[in-house]
């Protein structure tokens, strides 16, 4: 789901197993974005027996601008009025999940630089 008056550069999703990715109203999607919500493999435990990578959904608020070259990952949770900045070197890539981010979900008007490693507020 994109909401009214987004605009998407370029940018592949990568949707699967009934989740879902949802982005909110007046956002900026650059190019070379890539949003997956499933890792479009199963892992399992090999004691358990049970899979450890389920899909699960990505929430983007309204207003958020994501840079180039930004890859959003499954569980991702981006807050209204935040910008997602790719990493300065342009072999590197801003890639952003829960688990990566140290469970930290990007809040309201925070800019995330350097996939997580740089918060700033404004």
């Amino acid at each position: 789901n994109i909401g009214e008056n987004t605009s998407v550069g370029g940018a592949n999703f990568i949707c699967g197993e009934g989740k879902s990715i949802t982005i909110g109203k007046d956002c900026m999607i650059a190019w070379g974005i890539e949003f997956r919500n499933t890792d479009s493999h199963a892992i399992f435990d090999l004691d358990t027996k049970q899979r450890i990578n389920q899909a699960d959904d990505i929430i983007i608020g309204n207003h958020v601008w994501i840079g180039a070259h930004s890859t959003i990952l499954k569980g991702s949770n981006i807050k209204n009025g935040s910008i997602i900045l790719e990493c300065p070197h342009p072999s590197y890539f801003a890639r952003l999940n829960k688990e990566f981010d140290c469970n930290h979900f990007v809040e309201v008007n925070e800019i995330l630089k350097n996939s997580g490693k740089e918060i700033i507020k404004w």
